[in-house]
């Protein structure tokens, strides 16, 4: 199941799958839908996010899994890149430390953890997947994909 997210703060992209809800859902964050800020989704199921992070028929969103930054914007190679995610299991409570594994496309294994910084020495571009894992085994993932020059 996919569900494409448009995170307007920061102008961040994201692609975000969740497995274990049952259901596909559309996320539209009332302040970039606001602001003009839209998302197509691959969703059978479609509705607004709620503020309590459940659907529109009620049912939970979690588990998720959400990039902060870094953005989408193109990056020089051997600069540093700030990475700052999280993630909330099927029961909605934060997921941390090692159960949030970061990978790039062309670097391999980043991180695994909340926030920490990397610089990249690979030319192209990176497609970077934060993976959170909660207790019960189920993953949501996010991705944010740049260019380093």
């Amino acid at each position: 199941m996919k569900i494409r997210v448009l995170i307007w703060a920061g102008f961040t992209a994201a692609t975000v799958a969740c497995s274990g809800l049952g259901k596909d859902y559309t996320f539209v964050d009332s302040d970039a839908a606001a602001e003009g800020g839209t998302d197509a989704g691959d969703a059978s199921a479609k509705g607004d996010a709620r503020a309590d992070g459940a659907g529109p028929d009620g049912a939970s969103l979690c588990p998720d899994a959400k990039i902060n930054h870094p953005s989408t914007e193109p990056r020089m190679v051997g600069t540093d890149v700030v990475f700052v995610g999280t993630g909330r299991d099927v029961d909605c409570n934060p997921i941390i430390g090692s159960k949030l594994v970061w990978v790039d496309s062309l670097e391999g294994k980043i991180g695994q953890t909340e926030t920490f910084i990397v610089q990249f020495s690979t030319l192209g571009t990176h497609t970077v997947t934060l993976t959170a894992t909660g207790r019960s085994g189920a993953t949501a993932t996010a991705s944010v994909t740049f260019d380093i020059f």
